[in-house]
C-alpha cells in the first residue's frame, strides 16, 4: 500500500535514526574511554598527519548506526505500515478551537486553585490539631 503521507514516514525513520546515531555516538565515546584507548590514533603509524581522536572514531560509529537503523527501518514492511497508519490517524484527528482551548485552560486553572485552598485548609486544620494534641 502506497501511502500519500510517505515523506512524513521517512522523516520519522530520519529522526529515529538520529536519535541512534546520538546514542552510538555517546556509547562509543564511553566505550573507549572505559577501554582506556588513547585519546590519538594515527592512522598509518607515527609518520602519518592523520589523526583520530575518541570524537572521531565514536562519530564514524554513529553515523554507521544511524544509516542501518534508517534503512532497515526503510525497508522493513510492518514498521512502514504501522508508521503510515500511524500518521494516516493523525490527520484525521480534530483539534480545538482557540475558544474551547481557552475555556479548557480556565476550567483546570479554577480547579487546581480550588484543590489546592481544599489541601491548605486540611494540612492546616490537621496541624492545629496536632499542635494542640501534643
Amino acid at each position: 500500500m502506497e501511502s500519500n503521507h510517505r515523506k512524513f514516514t521517512y522523516l520519522t525513520f530520519l529522526c529515529l535514526a538520529g536519535l541512534a546515531a546520538l546514542i552510538a555516538f555517546k556509547f562509543g565515546e564511553t566505550l573507549l574511554v572505559m577501554l582506556k584507548v588513547p585519546t590519538q590514533l594515527r592512522a598509518l603509524g607515527d609518520d602519518s598527519s592523520l589523526i583520530f581522536n575518541h570524537a572521531s572514531i565514536a562519530g564514524a560509529l554513529s553515523g554507521v548506526a544511524g544509516l542501518a537503523t534508517f534503512f532497515i527501518l526503510s525497508f522493513n514492511k510492518t514498521a512502514v505500515g504501522y508508521t503510515d497508519d500511524c500518521i494516516f490517524e493523525i490527520t484525521k484527528m480534530t483539534w480545538p478551537t482557540q475558544k474551547e482551548t481557552t475555556a479548557s485552560t480556565i476550567v483546570v486553572t479554577i480547579m487546581i486553585l480550588i484543590a489546592a485552598l481544599i489541601f491548605f485548609l486540611i494540612d492546616t486544620v490537621w496541624e492545629n490539631f496536632f499542635h494542640w494534641l501534643l
